[in-house]
């Protein structure tokens, strides 16, 4: 073909808009086969084919395209040629496209601008430029082709997004995608109230929807697909996947640092610091603010170790009136305070001492009071002496202190010390009337020189370091992420070599997602300080101690998954065996992964949540109704207890039981033993706790069902259908203790009303 030749037949090739459009398809994406062709322009084989060869060929005789049926691609003339037609259409377009008014993100009204959604492209999901580019380019088409008149920066990102998944650019889409909910489940938050939560104000809402984008911004974009998915499928579960990559689950708070040197906030310039305390009100007023501000920081929960004895100094010459007023204040205040996720009541937890450990006896006291601390014994035990009395008179509502959680250590010589006997059976009195303090038994030779717990039973010890200040303060866990496995079981199919080898898979997910939790979370306390409180210095160190606190490991269905796989209960010999086995496996998995990576790695328990409804429908709908699956057992609910809740045990074989599991699990546990509501000896409750000290238990608590009548403001043990002070049947509420702290029965999920319901209570 001449030179004179050449522009003629370029021409007349680009006379058809058939052949415009060809080109313009291989431009964007080549080699593409005669079939491929045809099916992007919508046309029929069977009535279009051969019209269409003819435009193949005219192409082909231009010198603008090459190849055939099995793959056409555009020449070195097609690629110019095409170039040009490109900046015709833009140049054509533009005046037009211009005038379309944009809102954008930033709520300004622009004119679209096609190298805006490449920059976007770019600049937000790491598009290669030439791609970016091309990318816009079809965006604008289609959406000229649309002829939209208004556009918003959310219909251009979906426009965009739909072009990358047909594409085959996956990643870039999810680095793309605009996170939250539609405006339907916004609008369905305000008139439904089964879609929130009970706590019926404007931050539980708004909880809920910043909530969602959290958690779809870490499966999208955090986590590997493989871990996203599996939780997705229900394989394991983020419980605080709204905050995995903001916050830590829970921490335990040092208020000597505090005491000697007070809070000066410098982030926020109109905040107002605090002084070191200089008597026991401006002590608690510090406690409580301290909690008040580690909240914000923590997704779960803030506990206070050694809470009596830091307190003693400043209680010292004070009468029991004072001191009392001082107590009932600080109770009142962490009861009615809704600084807590969504609203709610500040999640925190005091340990209080019953002795004087000995790694606290030589230690100078904080704050502006002389002396050591082994100098306050007397005073600390009058402390725990009045809160015991402020505990069990209860709030003026007539019901218990709820918040902050109590947990009693009983150390050797607690229970045989007679100078404290008057305090072993005040304790015991407050369990008979309400069921609220959790008690932490530290003489089993595995609880070390300290230990410390939350009221969501996290548990820490001083084994990482052999330093009770290093491993047991101003650290906590991470957070915690959880095995199913009733699931594993089913998959299993009664293989033990199966089990345990899927097993490993879906443990090495969920440490997978930890190591991804501790990386992100060193950037959000220490390169983006986002947590001032884990930054905050005293003596030249951070408060926060990141090093030393533990990733968590768990599982949920334990009784469950030991029947599946051996056809009988957790209670006998084959099937205690069996969920040892899983125990000592997942506790081997952590020593090994303690090895490679150099973190604190922990095996746990976690208590009941309403998530683990989610497990039992995803496996109801995956084992359970079909046909092949018939056989499979079904259960109502999945246990967070080691003990099947409905297991009907003599107490004595059911605390040997759970003795063979809490020693394994160093990063938190519990023992729930609920009673019967006719429980009035004072005797059996003291000689049970006694026996409970004696075996391998590290926390336990006892409960009652309670009944709580919002009409005359009593509260009373056992569920009534009507209120037997003022015989309403209409203002009742029903509090149950499952695996955890006591929740209105409101709040419980159908499988956890299930177990309320159904739980055997024992007799003592």
């Amino acid at each position: 073909m001449t030179s004179e030749e050449i522009p003629k037949k370029v021409l007349s090739a680009l006379s058809s808009s058939i052949r415009i459009t060809i080109m313009q398809l291989l431009s964007r994406q080549s080699p593409l086969t005669f079939t491929q062709i045809m099916q992007m322009m919508n046309l029929e084989p069977s009535s279009d084919a051969g019209r269409f060869g003819y435009h193949l060929r005219e192409l082909k005789n231009s010198n603008l395209i090459k190849g055939d049926e099995s793959g056409y691609n555009l020449t070195e003339l097609g690629e110019k040629v095409i170039e040009f037609v490109w900046s015709l259409i833009d140049y054509s377009r533009s005046e037009i496209i211009r005038e379309i008014p944009v809102r954008t993100s930033e709520y300004a009204i622009e004119h679209f601008d096609r190298n805006k959604i490449a920059e976007s492209l770019v600049r937000e999901a790491n598009v290669p430029n030439d791609l970016a580019e091309e990318i816009a380019k079809e965006a604008e088409e289609q959406l000229m082709k649309a002829k939209v008149k208004y556009l918003t920066a959310p219909l251009i990102r979906e426009v965009v997004n739909s072009i990358l998944v047909l594409k085959g650019y996956e990643q870039y889409r999810h680095n793309l995608t605009r996170l939250g909910l539609p405006p339907f489940e916004v609008s369905r938050l305000f008139k439904d109230s089964h879609s929130r939560s009970l706590n019926p104000n404007p931050e539980t809402i708004q909880k809920i929807v910043s909530d969602s984008i959290f958690e779809q911004y870490l499966l999208l974009n955090i986590l590997p697909r493989n871990v996203a998915d599996a939780h997705l499928r229900g394989d394991i579960t983020i419980p605080n996947a709204n905050y995995f990559i903001i916050r830590p689950n829970s921490i335990q708070l040092d208020l000597r640092p505090f005491f000697s040197e007070g809070l000066i906030i410098t982030q926020d310039p109109l905040a107002i610091s605090l002084n070191p305390p200089k008597n026991l009100r401006q002590a608690l007023m510090m406690a409580t603010k301290i909690i008040e501000f580690s909240q914000i920081h923590t997704s779960g929960t803030q506990s206070i170790d050694f809470f009596n004895i830091f307190l003693a100094p400043y209680s010292k010459n004070l009468s029991k009136n004072q001191i009392k007023e001082e107590i009932l204040m600080f109770f009142k205040e962490l009861g009615s305070t809704y600084i807590g996720p969504g609203g709610v009541l500040a999640r925190s937890t005091i340990n209080l001492e019953f002795e004087l450990p000995k790694i606290l006896y030589d230690l100078s006291v904080a704050g502006n009071r002389h002396g050591i601390y082994g100098d306050y014994l007397d005073e600390s035990r009058k402390l725990l002496e009045i809160f015991l009395e402020v505990l069990l008179e209860g709030e003026q509502g007539g019901k218990p202190f709820f918040y902050p959680h109590q947990i009693f250590k009983l150390r050797k010589h607690t229970l045989i010390d007679s100078e404290i006997e008057s305090l072993v059976l005040q304790l015991h009195k407050l369990i008979m009337k309400w069921g609220t303090p959790f008690l932490a038994n530290l003489t089993p030779d595995w609880q070390t020189s300290n230990v410390n717990y939350t009221g969501m039973f996290d548990r820490l010890d001083s084994s990482w370091k052999e330093d009770f200040e290093l491993d047991t303060l101003r650290t906590g866990n991470l957070d915690t992420v959880v095995l199913n496995l009733p699931r594993i079981a089913f998959e299993s199919n009664q293989d033990d070599e199966k089990f345990f080898e899927i097993l490993d898979q879906k443990a090495q997910l969920a440490i997978s997602a930890l190591k991804i939790k501790r990386t992100q979370l060193y950037s959000r306390i220490f390169e983006e300080y986002l947590l001032p409180l884990f930054t905050h210095q005293f003596k030249g160190e951070n408060y926060y101690r990141l090093e030393h606190a533990t990733s968590a490991l768990s599982y949920i269905g334990l009784p469950e998954a030991t029947e599946i796989m051996t056809d009988t209960k957790i209670s006998t010999k084959s099937g205690l065996k069996f969920a040892k086995e899983i125990l000592h496996h997942l506790r081997k998995i952590l020593d090994d992964t303690i090895e490679t990576t150099g973190f604190r790695w922990v095996l746990r328990q976690y208590p009941s949540e309403n998530w683990v409804e989610r497990f039992i429908q995803l496996d109801i709908k995956k084992f359970q109704r079909n046909k092949k699956n018939a056989s499979k057992k079904r259960f109502d609910i999945y246990n967070t207890r080691n003990i099947n809740t409905d297991l009907t045990l003599p107490l004595s074989e059911y605390i040997k039981i759970e003795a063979n599991f809490q020693k394994f699990l160093s990063g938190g546990h519990l023992m729930l033993i609920p009673l019967l509501e006719s429980l009035d000896s004072m005797n059996s409750l003291l000689k049970l706790t006694n026996k409970i000290c004696n075996e391998s238990i590290g926390l336990f608590t006892f409960s009652f069902d309670l009944t709580y009548c919002t009409q005359c403001q009593k509260l009373v043990k056992g569920i009534l259908k009507r209120c037997s002070f003022c015989n309403t049947a209409q203002n009742l509420d029903y509090f149950y203790k499952l695996n955890g702290t006591y929740r209105s029965f409101k709040t419980l999920s159908k499988s956890e009303r299930f177990e309320a319901r159904n739980r055997y209570k024992f007799h003592i």
